[in-house]
């Protein structure tokens, strides 16, 4: 189960983090950084403020309404960067297609 959750998450993040060292030629520098711009807010939304707040909750047995509040916000925000994130790479995908880029 875990692996089905966060495998297709862990496989973008290096995918995208190594982009910048294999950037194909048709594709600006900004883009790579942008991508993975996205990908460290999303971990940062993950790690630096949803994981604590489960933490204490687990710790504590007991949960808040304002624990609840705040999980939905750093999910809901963490969903963002990753529809921006997969829109843009959508994009990339098709300028390349429609330019002529063949994939081998």
């Amino acid at each position: 189960l875990w692996l089905s959750t966060y495998g297709p998450i862990i496989v973008n993040i290096i995918s995208v983090g190594l982009l910048i060292f294999f950037l194909p030629a048709h594709i600006p520098i900004i883009f790579a950084i942008v991508l993975n711009f996205f990908n460290l807010l999303g971990i940062i939304f993950t790690f630096g403020l949803a994981v604590p707040v489960h933490i204490r909750m687990d710790r504590e047995e007991r949960y808040t309404m304002k624990d609840l509040d705040h999980l939905l916000l750093y999910n809901a925000l963490r969903l963002g960067c990753v529809i921006i994130n997969s829109a843009l790479l959508l994009y990339l995908l098709g300028t390349a297609l429609a330019s002529g880029v063949r994939f081998a």
